[in-house]
């Protein structure tokens, strides 16, 4: 695996420092299988769809925008 950086704010910034290894490994993967499906898409209409389609599972799996939203709030 190649490094790269990304700008990101405070709240995630900290909120990834304070990640496990594991957690950060799982997290690490899910980051590049999105860069690899948003450089791979042919049409931005496409990309759109898949990103409609990770905000599904993720809802699913029960991280709704408010949820999201507090624990950006608690670890800020």
């Amino acid at each position: 695996m190649e490094k790269i950086m990304i700008e990101v704010d405070k709240v995630s910034e900290k909120a990834y420092n304070q990640m496990s290894p594991e957690a950060k490994k799982q997290f690490n993967f899910a980051i590049n299988l999105l860069l690899k499906k948003a450089v791979n898409k042919s049409n931005y209409q496409e990309y759109l769809a898949f990103l409609d389609e990770i905000a599904s599972v993720v809802e699913k799996n029960g991280l709704t925008e408010a949820k999201l939203q507090e624990l950006l709030e608690d670890n800020g």
